[in-house]
């Protein structure tokens, strides 16, 4: 993910491959922007000194359906204008974070406004299951759907499967193994909440939890779960 335009700038022009992908939300709101964005959008890709209007690399954008209220129409046609390959639209607006509902029906506009383009617009917001996922594809057109925080510790959900204490187990050790092999740099620390997630839903996973929370390394995870089983 591009989160800055030095970035995108810098992967436009030398890497010249791959996936270009905007996430701006926070940047823009954090930075004090955010009326900008909506209202000053050209200024926008300006600021970046054209890189998505020139880029030959794919590009995606993530964004809501606002910054305090529903902004779709107007925002969704700014967006189309670089002809991206894909929008992901989460349906709530940036005010909101993760309060209330997510609106659907926002985003079945923001199909609408970019039926014919060429742009795929995926949907996001309290998708908790595959089935809840093929409903809003059924219901609004959208080109698909992305699920995240019922995703959390619950990798299972994409092949619609509820998983045992065992396969949650063994995932919170392959999950760090890869973590570390992946992300040497990272601080542990940062593996922590994955395994908070995964540890939920079976007896004793409270107890178990405190523990997994003082591993410093995938050895120490693995070793804290065996001897939980031991005593079980």
């Amino acid at each position: 993910m591009i989160r800055t335009p030095d970035l995108a700038k810098e992967i436009v022009r030398e890497a010249r491959r791959g996936l270009e992908d905007w996430g701006r939300g926070v940047e823009i709101a954090d930075a004090g922007l955010h009326p900008a964005i909506l209202e000053y959008v050209h200024t926008e890709w300006a600021r970046l000194d054209g890189a998505p209007v020139r880029c030959v690399l794919p590009l995606t954008i993530k964004t809501r359906i606002g910054y305090d209220a529903v902004a779709v129409e107007e925002w969704i046609k700014h967006l189309l204008e670089v002809e991206p390959v894909a929008i992901a639209i989460h349906g709530r607006t940036l005010k909101q974070l993760y309060t209330g509902l997510a609106n659907w029906d926002a985003i079945g506009r923001a199909v609408e406004i970019a039926r014919g383009s060429g742009t795929m617009i995926l949907g996001n917001g309290d998708v908790s299951s595959l089935a809840q996922a093929r409903e809003r594809v059924a219901q609004y057109g959208v080109d698909g759907v992305l699920i995240g925080r019922a995703a959390e510790g619950n990798p299972w959900v994409f092949a619609d499967h509820t998983a045992t204490r065992e396969e949650k187990l063994q995932a919170c050790i392959e999950h760090s193994r890869y973590f570390e092999k992946i992300s040497p740099d990272q601080r542990f620390l940062n593996m922590r909440k994955h395994l908070a997630w995964y540890c939920s839903g079976f007896d004793g996973a409270r107890e178990l939890r405190i523990q997994l929370m003082t591993t410093q390394s995938a050895d120490d995870v693995e070793k804290v779960i065996h001897a939980w089983n031991g005593k079980e």
